[in-house]
């Protein structure tokens, strides 16, 4: 949808199935508000992950590898430890959701311990405040799930 200021809407639909609308500025770059909302459908896409991931480790005793990637949360691995366990999805979606700013996840696991990683608004590892990274971490402690 186009509007005179130069905005364009987009609907994005988030885990849950609402609707979130933000906005795309076409021109000279985006508005912090913008900024903010990606931060937001990010750090949210996060906490959906880390559910997943802990209802994953409850059923398989592990978390998918790297290997694995995240599509373990969505269909059975075919290799693997306890792929046998597995009582998937784990994943409202039916695919994985890029980061707010329409990039993919890095993912990297040994099966005890995580690390989620969106690269923030320009793509790259590093960064500060709009191209710093947004993180999720997790391990295995005594058979449970906590965050690092």
């Amino acid at each position: 949808m186009q509007h005179s200021d130069g905005i364009e809407y987009v609907a994005v639909f988030d885990l849950a199935g609402s609707s979130k609308a933000f906005s795309l500025i076409k021109n000279e770059g985006e508005r912090p508000e913008v900024q903010f909302e990606s931060i937001q459908i990010t750090k949210t896409q996060l906490r959906d992950l880390e559910t997943a991931l802990s209802l994953y480790e409850a059923h398989n005793s592990r978390f998918p590898t790297t290997e694995q990637t995240l599509s373990a949360l969505l269909q059975q691995p075919i290799f693997g430890s306890n792929v046998e366990n597995w009582k998937g999805p784990y994943f409202r979606s039916q695919q994985i959701p890029a980061d707010g700013w329409g990039n993919p996840y890095n993912y990297t696991s040994d099966g005890s311990r995580y690390v989620i990683l969106s690269f923030g608004a320009d793509g790259r590892h590093g960064g500060v405040g709009v191209n710093a990274d947004v993180s999720a971490i997790g391990k295995l402690y005594w058979g449970k799930n906590v965050e690092n």
